[in-house]
C-alpha cells in the first residue's frame, strides 16, 4: 500500500513545487517527451516536425539546437538512454488516412557519445506488429520497453536481434475506445528498483507492477491508484527521493 499512499500526495507534491521555464519554444510546437542526459542537458522530441532537439539549461539563457531530423515522418514519440550518451527514440511516420491504426513505426538510435562531433543518427528496426508505440524506457542494456497505445501492452524491444515481443498485459494497461477525448490505454513508463511504472490516459489511472530484470515479465501483481484529480495521465516521472511525477 506504499505505493498508493505515495501517489496519492503527488498532486500536492507538484503543486507545492517551484517550477520554472528551461526553454520557450516556438508557440505551435508539440513537445512529446524528454531525456535528461548525465550533463544535463535535455533532449525533446516533437510531434508534427519529428525530430529530437537538445536543450542545455546550463547556460544562460539556455540554449537549444536540433540534433536529429526524420525523414517521411510525422513524429518523434518516447526517448530513452540505453547505453552512455545512446538514445533510442520512437519515430511515426503515417498512411494516407490517419489513424493510429495505420501509422508506421520504428526504432531510431541517436549517438551522442562523441564529443564536439555531430549526433550519429541510425534506424535500429521497424516496429510492424506494433499499433501505436509511445512511451519507452530501458529495462537493461539489451531490453527497451515500449508501450502501446492502442494495443494496451508493454512489449519489450532485444536491441541484439530486433525483436520485439509483448511481455506485459492487463486490464490496467487498455485502451478505451468508448471514452470521450483520448482513448489510449498504457502511455507514459519508467523502470524503476526492478517496478515498470505506467500511465493509462483514457482510464485516468497511474500503476506499476514488479517484473524480471532481464526479460521484463512480470514478477508480481499489477498495483493501480485513481486520483480525482488525475485526469488523463501522460507520462510519468520518479524523483531520486522515489516522489512520483505524472
Amino acid at each position: 500500500m506504499k505505493y498508493l499512499s505515495t501517489l496519492s500526495t503527488l498532486t500536492a507534491s507538484a503543486l507545492a513545487a517551484n517550477v520554472s521555464t528551461v526553454h520557450q519554444f516556438s508557440n505551435g510546437t508539440w513537445l512529446e517527451n524528454i531525456a535528461a542526459m548525465q550533463n544535463g542537458s535535455l533532449l525533446v522530441s516533437t510531434i508534427g516536425v519529428a525530430q529530437v532537439h537538445i536543450v542545455h539549461p546550463q547556460t544562460s539563457p539556455a540554449t537549444f539546437s536540433t540534433i536529429a531530423t526524420f525523414p517521411n515522418a510525422t513524429g518523434a514519440f518516447g526517448i530513452t538512454e540505453f547505453k552512455k550518451n545512446v538514445f533510442a527514440v520512437i519515430v511515426s511516420r503515417s498512411a494516407p488516412e490517419y489513424r493510429p491504426t495505420l501509422q508506421k513505426y520504428s526504432l531510431w538510435k541517436l549517438d551522442l557519445s562523441q564529443k564536439e562531433k555531430t549526433t550519429k543518427v541510425s534506424m535500429m528496426a521497424e516496429l510492424p506488429d506494433m499499433a501505436m508505440p509511445n512511451g519507452m524506457a530501458t529495462l537493461n542494456q539489451e531490453t527497451l520497453l515500449l508501450a502501446d497505445s492502442w494495443y494496451g501492452n508493454i512489449a519489450a524491444f532485444n536491441i541484439k536481434t530486433g525483436k520485439t515481443g509483448v511481455v506485459l498485459e492487463d486490464p490496467s494497461l487498455a485502451a478505451n475506445f468508448s471514452a470521450p477525448g483520448l482513448q489510449l490505454g498504457a502511455n507514459g513508463i519508467k523502470v524503476h528498483d526492478d517496478y515498470v511504472y505506467y500511465t493509462n490516459t483514457a482510464q485516468a489511472i497511474a500503476g506499476r507492477v514488479r517484473v524480471h530484470p532481464s526479460t521484463g515479465k512480470p514478477f508480481g501483481f499489477f498495483e493501480t491508484v485513481r486520483d480525482s484529480t488525475l485526469t488523463g495521465p501522460d507520462d510519468i516521472s520518479i524523483a531520486k527521493d522515489d516522489t512520483h511525477y505524472a
